[in-house]
């Protein structure tokens, strides 16, 4: 890529300037890592007057320095001038305008965590929490059940002697048929609600799975590359670039629209 850098000087002369009859830029700039430095040299020849007919002529050093933003790789670039005007613009002082040039600017990959990924984190927390208050719910349930089976069983006796019924031990059939009876009904109920703390408990790893397809297996914290689309890319030459299938790419990624500027994630 190429990048345009204006400068600006104003130079002030001994003499009034009426004319400039002729001018000329040379430059000796050179760049090292981020920094251009280096200085123009602006020489001709102007007229005092308008009626003059001699002229004088001008020779100045300018010096000149900048650095670039660390975002630029200048390791293959180079300087040039890329445009230059004048103007007079009082009696004494001469205006020029120079328009530096850097050719073969690349920018580095900017290194950054996507934030959807730390709200996952979150997100998956709080559904091991969920999987694992159900458990605990589960195991509470085991352990009431007994519980339940005994004082059921001591109502039943307490019925039977106040409607003068027949009493456990009369008659041991009739008693087991009634256990049993008391034993599947509650065993019934203790099924149903495994069966329902199961279900939520797989929609839970649902969600955690689905949320880690897109992260990469057992990754919450995952550093990806976003690559800025130059002039000239094409999502071959990425592809090629980055040795990376076009498949791993559309997951992170809508390609069907993609112009000069946009930012695409690079998986690493």
């Amino acid at each position: 890529m190429k990048k345009i850098i204006p400068f600006k000087k104003e130079i002030i002369f001994k003499n009034n300037i009426s004319e400039i009859t002729s001018i000329s830029l040379e430059h000796h700039l050179t760049i090292d890592n981020l920094e251009i430095k280096g200085e123009f040299i602006v020489s001709g020849d102007y007229k005092i007057t308008d009626n003059s007919e001699s002229t004088e002529n001008f020779n100045i050093n300018i010096p000149f320095e900048i650095i670039l933003d660390e975002k630029y790789d200048t390791s293959k670039s180079n300087v040039d001038i890329d445009d230059f005007y004048y103007e007079i613009i009082d009696e004494k002082i001469l205006s020029v305008s120079i328009d530096v040039l850097v050719d073969k600017l690349s920018e580095i990959l900017i290194q950054e965590e996507i934030p959807v990924i730390e709200e996952k984190k979150d997100i998956i927390e709080e559904l091991y929490e969920e999987q694992n208050r159900l458990d605990i719910e589960k195991e509470e349930i085991k352990k009431e059940v007994p519980i339940i089976k005994e004082e059921t069983e001591e109502k039943n006796v307490n019925r039977c002697i106040e409607e003068d019924d027949i009493l456990p031990g009369e008659e041991e059939s009739i008693k087991m048929d009634e256990k049993q009876v008391i034993n599947e009904k509650q065993i019934d109920k203790e099924e149903k609600n495994n069966d329902k703390k199961e279900i939520e408990k797989e929609e839970i790893n649902d969600k955690i799975n689905s949320l880690f397809s897109n992260t990469g297996e057992g990754n919450i914290y995952v550093s990806y590359n976003v690559y800025i689309i130059r002039e000239g890319d094409t999502i071959e030459t990425i592809l090629n670039k980055y040795n990376i299938t076009e498949e791993e790419l559309k997951k992170y990624n809508d390609l069907s629209n993609l112009k000069l500027g946009d930012k695409i994630i690079i998986p690493s």
